[in-house]
């Protein structure tokens, strides 16, 4: 494949705004550990149009958004040892600034692996920064066998994962949803869902051993009542009020396992993890769930219905034609 020396992106400039662009953009550069990427998907996430309120308005130049996808490599750096030109794969980079909704991607090799034989490129798309997050979250909270996890938003793109991650880890698993997802919740694992539209979690649940809210919906201490001794509260959205609790506890818990442990995820991507992923994926003990499929020009439909936290599992931009 003959690599172009321009290439169609999404991107946004430093405004207050937040208009977003799909034009033209130059082929991200490739360090000696990196891969570039012809990219066929990429996966919306809420840090993506987070970053265009909270980064781009004071960040000079203008920032190619998305953060994980899936494609084949076309080039790699002198120093990279992992991958092949042709090889199919998915990966990440963690607050990205030259992202993956673009025709090109260029990221670390530790932060890709080979897509698993059973999944397509779109389910692949959609899987590292959701995985890792899941991961790495429940890794936090130290979980163990035959405990008891509480995942707030199970039908989420990080919640569904979630709550199969830690089944595939020995755990008991409680999730919240709404109404007409409580059978979707259900078929990943769940033992048991609360339905939030006439149950109230922080009510009818106690005895867990890690709360994991996905989606910022509760407090540190909102959820002690919930937690056993030494339980651990994690979540991917903190809620501001609460920082200085959450710091506090990160601080001071994790050296006496009788407390009340908080954390909010600082996602990492890394070989390791990575590779844990596509284990679970290949044992299928892990499946992704695809909501909407969408086309670069209608990113910023797709940033909307994103805000709306109604999607099941995740959402998809289609690059290159979308193959699988």
């Amino acid at each position: 494949m003959n690599v172009k020396s321009a290439m169609r992106a999404v991107y946004t400039t430093n405004n207050i705004n937040g208009k977003i662009h799909v034009g033209e953009k130059d082929l991200p550069s490739i360090g000696e550990r990196d891969i570039l990427v012809y990219m066929h998907a990429a996966s919306i996430n809420p840090i993506d149009w987070r970053f265009i309120g909270f980064i781009a308005p004071f960040y000079p130049f203008s920032i190619t958004l998305g953060h994980d996808g899936a494609g084949v490599v076309v080039a790699v750096g002198k120093k990279v040892s992992r991958f092949s030109v042709g090889d199919k794969v998915y990966g990440l980079k963690v607050y990205a600034f030259r992202g993956s909704f673009a025709e090109y991607f260029a990221l670390n090799e530790n932060c890709a692996d080979r897509i698993p034989d059973n999944i397509s490129l779109i389910e692949g798309a959609a899987l590292p920064l959701v995985g890792l997050t899941a991961i790495q979250a429940l890794r936090w909270a130290r979980l163990e066998p035959g405990q008891h996890v509480l995942v707030i938003g199970g039908s989420g793109g990080v919640g569904h994962i979630a709550v199969q991650v830690a089944k595939a880890q020995g755990a008991r698993v409680t999730a919240v949803c709404s109404t007409r997802n409580v059978a979707f919740v259900k078929s990943l694992g769940a033992d048991e869902v609360i339905d939030y539209t006439w149950q109230d979690a922080l009510e009818v649940v106690r005895g867990v051993d890690v709360v994991l809210d996905t989606v910022g919906k509760l407090s540190h201490r909102q959820c002690r009542p919930l937690l056993n001794p030494g339980g651990c509260y994690v979540t991917t959205f903190p809620n501001w009020k609460s920082i200085p609790e959450v710091l506090l506890s990160c601080t001071i818990g994790r050296f006496f396992r009788n407390c009340r442990l908080s954390w909010f995820v600082m996602l990492n991507g890394n070989r390791k993890d990575m590779e844990t992923l596509s284990a679970l994926v290949r044992e299928e003990k892990v499946v992704v769930a695809i909501d909407t499929l969408f086309e670069m020009k209608d990113i910023s439909a797709a940033f909307e219905i994103s805000k709306q936290s109604r999607t099941v599992g995740k959402n998809v931009v289609l690059i290159n034609g979308g193959e699988k």
